[in-house]
């Protein structure tokens, strides 16, 4: 498998807002992977158990929209153990 991540900065800086663009390919030898086989009933056939694409892409992008609560978060933690 290969993989590629890329974190452009698409919001202003220290905003907790991020963006992540990835590229992702499974098998890239294209090999022929068999994880087992499945017998026949009476042991003389087998049929190999293999997926369902030899080669898988993945091409997507993932956004997180949020606001900053760290400082709120130790707030809360310091004012419990006073």
């Amino acid at each position: 498998s290969f993989s590629m991540n890329y974190l452009p900065q698409v919001f202003k800086q220290g905003a907790k807002k991020f963006t992540v663009l990835v590229f992702s390919v499974n098998n890239v030898l294209n090999s022929k992977q068999v994880f087992g086989y499945r017998y026949a009933q009476n042991g003389l056939r087998r049929e190999a158990i293999v997926p369902a694409s030899r080669m898988f892409f993945f091409v997507g992008a993932f956004f997180s929209f949020g606001v900053d609560r760290s400082q709120e978060a130790i707030d809360k933690t310091l004012t419990i153990r006073i």
